[in-house]
Protein backbone atom coordinates (compact mmCIF):
# COMPACT_ATOMS: atom_id res chain seq x y z
CA UNK A 1 0.00 0.00 0.00
CA UNK A 2 2.89 2.41 0.66
CA UNK A 3 3.53 3.13 -3.03
CA UNK A 4 -0.03 2.79 -4.31
CA UNK A 5 -2.16 5.85 -4.95
CA UNK A 6 -5.15 6.38 -2.70
CA UNK A 7 -7.91 8.80 -3.64
CA UNK A 8 -10.16 10.57 -1.17
CA UNK A 9 -13.24 12.39 -2.42
CA UNK A 10 -14.94 14.65 0.09
CA UNK A 11 -18.40 16.08 -0.63
CA UNK A 12 -19.96 18.58 1.76
CA UNK A 13 -23.58 17.40 1.97
CA UNK A 14 -25.20 19.56 4.63
CA UNK A 15 -28.59 20.53 3.14
CA UNK A 16 -28.46 23.82 5.07
CA UNK A 17 -25.49 24.96 2.95
CA UNK A 18 -25.91 26.56 -0.46
CA UNK A 19 -23.35 26.07 -3.25
CA UNK A 20 -21.36 29.15 -2.22
CA UNK A 21 -21.08 27.92 1.37
CA UNK A 22 -20.06 24.45 0.16
CA UNK A 23 -17.33 26.04 -1.94
CA UNK A 24 -16.10 27.93 1.13
CA UNK A 25 -15.83 24.59 2.93
CA UNK A 26 -13.79 23.24 0.00
CA UNK A 27 -11.49 26.28 0.14
CA UNK A 28 -10.99 25.79 3.88
CA UNK A 29 -10.13 22.14 3.26
CA UNK A 30 -7.74 23.09 0.44
CA UNK A 31 -6.03 25.61 2.71
CA UNK A 32 -5.78 23.07 5.52
CA UNK A 33 -4.04 20.43 3.41
CA UNK A 34 -1.61 22.65 1.54
CA UNK A 35 1.35 21.60 3.72
CA UNK A 36 0.61 17.86 3.56
CA UNK A 37 2.42 15.50 1.19
CA UNK A 38 -0.22 15.20 -1.53
CA UNK A 39 0.16 13.95 -5.10
CA UNK A 40 -2.84 15.85 -6.52
CA UNK A 41 -5.77 17.81 -5.18
CA UNK A 42 -8.54 19.68 -6.86
CA UNK A 43 -12.21 20.13 -7.59
CA UNK A 44 -14.22 17.30 -9.10
CA UNK A 45 -15.63 17.70 -12.60
CA UNK A 46 -19.36 17.33 -13.03
CA UNK A 47 -19.81 14.08 -15.00
CA UNK A 48 -23.18 15.40 -16.29
CA UNK A 49 -22.83 19.16 -16.89
CA UNK A 50 -26.00 21.04 -17.80
CA UNK A 51 -26.80 20.94 -21.50
CA UNK A 52 -25.49 24.01 -23.29
CA UNK A 53 -22.86 24.69 -20.62
CA UNK A 54 -20.03 26.42 -22.47
CA UNK A 55 -17.92 27.37 -19.50
CA UNK A 56 -14.65 25.61 -18.79
CA UNK A 57 -15.84 25.11 -15.22
CA UNK A 58 -18.29 22.30 -14.86
CA UNK A 59 -17.20 21.33 -11.35
CA UNK A 60 -19.39 19.88 -8.64
CA UNK A 61 -20.05 22.43 -5.89
CA UNK A 62 -18.65 21.41 -2.54
CA UNK A 63 -16.76 18.36 -3.81
CA UNK A 64 -12.98 18.01 -3.53
CA UNK A 65 -10.63 15.14 -4.35
CA UNK A 66 -7.19 14.37 -2.94
CA UNK A 67 -4.68 11.78 -4.14
CA UNK A 68 -1.91 10.60 -1.83
CA UNK A 69 0.58 7.78 -1.79
CA UNK A 70 -0.39 5.00 0.58
CA UNK A 71 2.48 5.88 2.89
CA UNK A 72 0.68 9.17 3.70
CA UNK A 73 -2.81 7.74 4.34
CA UNK A 74 -2.66 8.02 8.13
CA UNK A 75 -1.50 11.62 7.89
CA UNK A 76 -4.36 12.64 5.60
CA UNK A 77 -6.97 10.68 7.58
CA UNK A 78 -5.80 12.29 10.83
CA UNK A 79 -6.02 15.70 9.19
CA UNK A 80 -9.48 15.00 7.79
CA UNK A 81 -10.62 13.86 11.23
CA UNK A 82 -9.45 17.14 12.76
CA UNK A 83 -10.73 19.45 10.06
CA UNK A 84 -14.05 17.77 9.25
CA UNK A 85 -15.22 16.44 12.61
CA UNK A 86 -18.24 18.77 12.83
CA UNK A 87 -19.18 18.69 9.16
CA UNK A 88 -21.76 16.64 7.32
CA UNK A 89 -19.84 14.98 4.51
CA UNK A 90 -19.75 12.07 2.14
CA UNK A 91 -16.29 10.51 2.09
CA UNK A 92 -15.20 8.14 -0.63
CA UNK A 93 -11.88 6.30 -0.35
CA UNK A 94 -10.50 4.40 -3.33
CA UNK A 95 -7.35 2.34 -3.29
CA UNK A 96 -5.93 -1.12 -3.80
CA UNK A 97 -8.76 -1.89 -6.24
CA UNK A 98 -11.41 -1.24 -3.57
CA UNK A 99 -13.82 1.55 -2.77
CA UNK A 100 -15.39 2.64 0.51
CA UNK A 101 -18.10 5.29 0.55
CA UNK A 102 -19.71 6.64 3.69
CA UNK A 103 -21.75 9.61 4.84
CA UNK A 104 -21.05 11.09 8.27
CA UNK A 105 -22.38 14.00 10.27
CA UNK A 106 -20.71 14.11 13.68
CA UNK A 107 -17.30 13.68 15.36
CA UNK A 108 -18.02 10.14 16.59
CA UNK A 109 -18.89 8.95 13.10
CA UNK A 110 -15.80 10.65 11.66
CA UNK A 111 -13.59 8.86 14.21
CA UNK A 112 -15.23 5.53 13.45
CA UNK A 113 -14.92 6.04 9.69
CA UNK A 114 -11.26 7.06 9.93
CA UNK A 115 -10.50 3.86 11.85
CA UNK A 116 -12.48 1.78 9.35
CA UNK A 117 -10.83 3.49 6.37
CA UNK A 118 -7.37 2.78 7.79
CA UNK A 119 -8.26 -0.88 8.31
CA UNK A 120 -9.94 -1.04 4.91
CA UNK A 121 -6.85 0.25 3.12
CA UNK A 122 -4.32 -1.70 5.18
CA UNK A 123 -6.10 -5.05 4.90
CA UNK A 124 -6.14 -6.28 1.29
CA UNK A 125 -8.97 -8.73 1.99
CA UNK A 126 -11.31 -6.35 3.80
CA UNK A 127 -14.48 -5.31 2.02
CA UNK A 128 -17.09 -2.92 3.39
CA UNK A 129 -20.15 -5.09 3.85
CA UNK A 130 -22.80 -5.96 6.39
CA UNK A 131 -20.38 -8.20 8.28
CA UNK A 132 -17.96 -5.30 8.65
CA UNK A 133 -20.73 -3.04 9.88
CA UNK A 134 -22.02 -5.64 12.36
CA UNK A 135 -18.49 -6.11 13.67
CA UNK A 136 -18.41 -2.45 14.61
CA UNK A 137 -20.77 -3.28 17.47
CA UNK A 138 -23.12 -0.38 16.94
CA UNK A 139 -26.81 -0.22 16.11
CA UNK A 140 -27.60 0.03 12.40
CA UNK A 141 -29.47 3.31 12.75
CA UNK A 142 -26.42 4.94 14.35
CA UNK A 143 -24.09 3.92 11.55
CA UNK A 144 -23.13 5.87 8.49
CA UNK A 145 -24.02 4.01 5.32
CA UNK A 146 -21.26 1.95 3.75
CA UNK A 147 -21.52 0.74 0.20
CA UNK A 148 -19.36 -0.53 -2.57
CA UNK A 149 -20.59 1.28 -5.67
CA UNK A 150 -19.82 2.14 -9.24
CA UNK A 151 -17.86 5.34 -9.61
CA UNK A 152 -20.31 8.11 -8.80
CA UNK A 153 -17.91 11.01 -8.77
CA UNK A 154 -15.39 11.99 -11.45
CA UNK A 155 -11.67 11.60 -10.80
CA UNK A 156 -9.40 14.52 -10.18
CA UNK A 157 -9.28 17.08 -12.92
CA UNK A 158 -5.88 16.39 -14.48
CA UNK A 159 -5.14 20.10 -14.79
CA UNK A 160 -5.33 20.66 -11.03
CA UNK A 161 -2.24 19.76 -9.10
CA UNK A 162 -1.20 20.21 -5.49
CA UNK A 163 -3.00 23.19 -3.89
Amino acid sequence: MENSTIQFTIAFTDPALDDEEREREVQNLRQGIKDLDIEKAGPVRDPNPPEGNKSMGGFLAGVFAIQVLGIHVREILDHLREQLSNKRIKLKVEGNGKMLEVEVSNPEEIDMVVRKAQAFLENPTSQPNKTTIDAMGERDEDLPSFSSTDKLMAYLDEDHQKP
